[in-house]
């Protein structure tokens, strides 16, 4: 990133800061949550009140326990965030019997390590990114929910592993690949969960695994669901970790842990929401982009994605400001945006495509990548693709962008905003009956992925 760029996105965390500090110490911290914590109640009767008529409400058709929750999120996030404890899981536990007992009885799911991949073995240009930033790759968890995927491909003794711009075949593939299982069915998801970069798990307990628990109870073609828990990111005033690409080695290593158990990239669906639909883009770029296999990928699935970590969707007529209130995003007057991106980000450009996909005139790094430096993200020999956001989101806008790039590009894609939903609606419990219908519509599109790929051409 260019200096006078690194200058302006650390000036308007500055700023950001100054206004709505991240309170690190005590007293301070302590007197915060307790302010924000009794005030709880009044807030929440004051919510209520002001939203009991329809015509009071953010939109009519919203119900009042809908326009309630949604400022109950956002007061959340914001009460957390600046006590600098939203919550982070722990990426060297490993869950004992009782806990394992727990996920199995609870949520049919199952804990695994996934290994690290060697930086040496990853396709430029990540690789250089990740040299430059020092990040390694990092054993990282994971659950699986649905069928015992990993227990029946490892007695199969082969897999497929992918290394840079090399492609490792081992003995048993032929034998593995395309072979449903006992239900029928064949395609594995690999899920990658939201949090802005700095928060949220993976764990099946989560708000977002709402969306890998119903493909399984939904979809007719998803036999089981793998979802990786990627290294999050901190910055100042923070210890900075985890810059990019961290999570996106991490989301490589899930991958090629797939293509290890035996599972073919048309079996291999690639989903996301908010950040994780952010990572999940980037993933599918490195896929195209690197590896030269992501147009055999099954599809790519991307809940309200995150596609603009810049300010260049930022403006007075942007959804940014006219959708503040029909959503629970914090917005532009918090310190977490600022926050976030600067964690992210680290020395790389929040333009740079591979980080931004709908950002206007997206920085391509290094500099001389393009003419005068500059590109925007482009979507060639990309898989197909579904993108759900949510109408009324404060993100529409960048996903909107988003879409027109994806078709300029010819991606088959289907795009869908939900009407009169807010940012993630399936991550979102008090959306019901839409996010319900929501998860029906996009197991009917992973569905309907099978029958396109099985008829005759």
């Amino acid at each position: 990133m260019a200096q006078d760029e690194q200058r302006c996105v650390t000036s308007v965390l500055n700023e950001q800061l100054s206004k709505y500090p991240i309170y690190l110490t005590q007293p301070k911290r302590a007197l915060w949550l307790i302010i924000n914590l009794l005030s709880l109640p009044s807030l929440y009767i004051y919510w209520t009140l002001s939203n009991l008529l329809p015509f009071w409400r953010p939109l009519p058709t919203w119900p009042l326990h809908r326009a309630v929750n949604a400022k109950l999120i956002r007061w959340a996030t914001n009460t957390f965030f600046r006590a600098a404890q939203l919550p982070r899981p722990d990426l060297r536990h490993e869950p004992g019997e009782h806990e394992r007992a727990v996920l199995k009885s609870e949520y049919g799911a199952r804990f695994v390590w996934i290994e690290g991949v060697d930086v040496r073995e990853v396709g430029e240009p990540v690789r250089g990114w990740a040299e430059a930033a020092g990040v390694e790759g990092a054993r990282v968890p994971a659950y699986w929910m649905g069928e015992a995927v990993e227990s029946l491909s490892a007695g199969r003794g082969g897999g497929r592993a992918f290394r840079g711009s090399e492609q490792v075949v081992y003995r048993d593939m032929e034998q593995r690949e395309g072979h449903p299982g006992p239900s029928g069915k064949h395609r594995v998801m690999l899920f990658l969960h939201g949090g802005s970069y700095v928060t949220g798990s993976a764990h099946p307990s989560e708000l977002t695994s709402f969306t890998p628990i119903n493909c399984l109870r939904y979809s007719e073609t998803v036999r089981a669901t793998l979802s990786v828990e990627y290294r999050l990111s901190s910055g100042f005033p923070l210890a900075a970790e985890n810059p990019f690409p961290a999570a996106l080695l991490d989301a490589i290593s899930g991958f090629r842990y797939l293509l290890s158990l035996g599972f073919s990239p048309h079996e291999i669906l690639i989903s996301g929401d908010s950040a994780g639909g952010n990572l999940a883009i980037a993933l599918v770029r490195y896929l195209v982009d690197s590896e030269g296999i992501g147009s055999g990928l099954a599809g790519a699935v991307l809940l309200s994605p995150w596609c603009d970590l810049s300010d260049s969707h930022e403006g007075p007529e942007s959804s940014l400001i006219r959708n503040y209130e029909t959503d629970f995003l914090l917005g532009p007057n918090a310190s977490m945006g600022a926050y976030c991106v600067n964690a992210f980000c680290g020395k790389m450009s929040p333009r740079n495509p591979w980080i931004s996909p709908s950002a206007k005139a997206a920085v391509a790094e290094p500099p001389d990548a393009g003419p005068s430096g500059l590109q925007e993200a482009r979507f060639i020999g990309w898989p197909r693709t579904l993108v759900v956001p949510g109408q009324r989101e404060m993100l529409v806008d960048e996903m909107r962008t988003l879409h027109q790039r994806m078709e300029r590009d010819a991606v088959p894609l289907v795009y869908k905003e939900w009407p009169d939903a807010p940012h993630d609606l399936l991550a979102m419990w008090f959306m019901e009956p839409e996010r319900t219908e929501a998860i029906k519509f996009v197991c009917k599109w992973i569905d309907e992925l099978e029958a396109s790929q099985d008829a005759p051409q």
